[in-house]
């Protein structure tokens, strides 16, 4: 499962990602993630991440996730919430290559996320 929500008035979009993920969702946050920048220029990005079973991620849907790599350049600030040590440390490697600044955050830092990801 992959959801999006947008802030209104704002370029944050939180994605939410468990379970299951299929390429249809991956291609719905996209699209939201091209609206929003669109509008807005620029990406503030809070990642939520619950459990993901790595062996039911759709194949088609790596691909689809690939398609996402133009839209990194226009993240200012991306928060990664996940109690998962390999989501964060993931993350924190892929920060190296995003332009903009990345944080990674414990499950239960949900709300100090947001704080820094508007500051």
């Amino acid at each position: 499962m992959v959801t999006t929500q947008i802030e209104p008035g704002t370029n944050v979009v939180t994605i939410e990602v468990g379970g299951d993920l299929g390429a249809d969702e991956m291609a719905a946050c996209r699209r939201t993630l091209e609206e929003v920048e669109a509008e807005h220029g620029s990406l503030r990005l809070l990642a939520r991440y619950g459990d993901v079973d790595l062996t039911r991620i759709a194949p088609r849907a790596y691909l689809e996730d690939l398609e996402n790599v133009p839209l990194v350049r226009h993240v200012e600030r991306c928060a990664i919430v996940a109690h998962q040590r390999w989501v964060r440390a993931v993350s924190e490697l892929g920060g190296r290559i995003v332009p903009g600044e990345l944080r990674t955050f414990d499950r239960g830092e949900t709300d100090a996320a947001r704080a820094w990801l508007l500051s």
